[in-house]
C-alpha cells in the first residue's frame, strides 16, 4: 500500500517528468493486476502511460504481460508486436520478439488443452524469430525453451532437438551432464525420424517421457493430447504432474491477490 500511495502521488505531480509518472504507471497497472486481479484499471493505467510517451515500447509489453496472463492471446500478440515497433534499443525489441513468441505458443497450448486447432503459421512464424534470436544469442535460454515448445508442435524434430541442446547449453549430445545423458541419446533417436514419419506409439509415449525427465512437463502434456495417449499408465502419470504443478502455480497466484 505504502508503494501504491507514493506511485500515486507521481501521476499526480505535475512537475513530474514523463519518465517518472509513466514508470509510476507502469508499476501500478502491474499492481492492479497481479495483487487486485483488476484488468480493467490495469490496462486503463497503461494506456494512459502510452498517451504520455515515455519508453512506450515498456508499456506496451507490460500490457501484453497482462492481455496474456487474463488469456487474452490476441490482445497480448497485438500489444507485443507494436512493443516490436517502437524497440527504441535492440535488447528491447529482442525481449519483445520472445514475448510475442511466448504468446504464440501459450496460445497454442490453451488451445490444444481445450481440444481447439491451433494456428501453424503463426507457430511458424515463432519459430523463425527465435531461431533469429538464438543467433544472436545462443545461451538465451528462455528462447530455446519456446523454440523447443513451438518446434514439438510442428512435430520439427531437428529443430527440437538443437532448441533442447541450446536450453541445456550443450553443443551436441556427447557434451551433456551424466544425469541428462540417458535422455540426451533417447532423443537424438527419435527427434530426426518425426520429420520422416509420424512417430509410432512406443516412439510417441518414449518422447513424451524423455521431455519429463528434462522438466518439459507442459510439453509432455500438449503432446499426449495431440497423440491421443489415454491409457498409457506412465504417460497419464506424467499428465497428472503437469496438472498438479500448474494448479499449484494458479493457487499461488490467487493467494497474494487475496
Amino acid at each position: 500500500e505504502a508503494s501504491r500511495l507514493l506511485f500515486e502521488k507521481v501521476v499526480a505531480d505535475n512537475f513530474a517528468s514523463k519518465e517518472d509518472q509513466c514508470k509510476a504507471l507502469r508499476a501500478l497497472a502491474i499492481q492492479d493486476w497481479k495483487f487486485y486481479n483488476d484488468y480493467d484499471a490495469a490496462k486503463s493505467r497503461l494506456f494512459l502511460a502510452d498517451s504520455i510517451g515515455d519508453y512506450a515500447s515498456e508499456t506496451w509489453l507490460k500490457l501484453s504481460r497482462v492481455e496474456e496472463e487474463a488469456k487474452q492471446y490476441n490482445k497480448a500478440k497485438e500489444a507485443s508486436q507494436k512493443s516490436i515497433k517502437l524497440a527504441a534499443s535492440e535488447a528491447d525489441k529482442t525481449y519483445a520478439q520472445y514475448t510475442y513468441a511466448r504468446i504464440i505458443l501459450n496460445q497454442a497450448l490453451h488451445q490444444i488443452q481445450n481440444d481447439n486447432k491451433f494456428n501453424k503459421q503463426s507457430l511458424t512464424e515463432a519459430v523463425q524469430m527465435l531461431q533469429g534470436i538464438l543467433s544472436k544469442n545462443p545461451t538465451h535460454v528462455n528462447a530455446a525453451n519456446v523454440l523447443l515448445g513451438s518446434a514439438l508442435l510442428l512435430n520439427d524434430g531437428d529443430i527440437s532437438l538443437k532448441a533442447w541442446l541450446s536450453y541445456f547449453r550443450f553443443s551436441d549430445t556427447n557434451s551433456v551432464y551424466p544425469y541428462l545423458k540417458t535422455t540426451a541419446k533417447t532423443l537424438e533417436q527419435i527427434l530426426p525420424i518425426w520429420k520422416e514419419r509420424p512417430l509410432n506409439h512406443i516412439e510417441q509415449t518414449t518422447l513424451i517421457q524423455a521431455l519429463a525427465e528434462s522438466r518439459f512437463y507442459n510439453y509432455a502434456k500438449a503432446l499426449a493430447k495431440i497423440f491421443k495417449i489415454t491409457t498409457h499408465t506412465n504417460t497419464q502419470n506424467i499428465v497428472a504432474f503437469a496438472n498438479y504443478a500448474n494448479e499449484v502455480e494458479t493457487l499461488t497466484k490467487a493467494y497474494y491477490r487475496n
